[in-house]
């Protein structure tokens, strides 16, 4: 791709989007790889807490953006579902029995969604 674009001599390079956004989506993954062992180190009733108030919340915190357009949107619901996703059963599970029924269904719709 890189031979192509030189040869069309295209400035912007697609090839420098796809690598930006490899690193931001590695660097995003490290991070939720490290909250996965914070949050499974909590008590579960707190972990709950903040799991609860960060679901509710869609706005963007951060944004992958090429061309000046979001491209990623990362808000505190979908860094709290990567967590959770990430967690093993048990820990998981201890978490969610402190969560209110209602809201522990919607954060089980949440988490099936690909």
């Amino acid at each position: 791709i890189r031979k192509e674009e030189q040869l069309n001599g295209e400035e912007a390079s697609i090839t420098n989007d796809i690598s930006k956004s490899m690193q931001f989506i590695t660097e995003y993954n490290n991070k939720i790889d490290d909250l996965v062992k914070v949050y499974g180190k909590m008590n579960p009733d707190k972990a709950a807490k903040i799991v609860e108030k960060m679901m509710t919340n869609n706005n963007t915190v951060t944004a992958l953006e090429i061309d000046s357009e979001p491209v990623f949107e990362i808000s505190d619901a979908s860094i709290i579902i990567d967590v959770l996703s990430r967690m093993g059963n048990k820990t998981l599970s201890s978490i969610m029995n402190y969560i209110s029924t209602d809201k522990a269904s919607t954060l089980t719709q949440m988490l099936v969604r690909p």
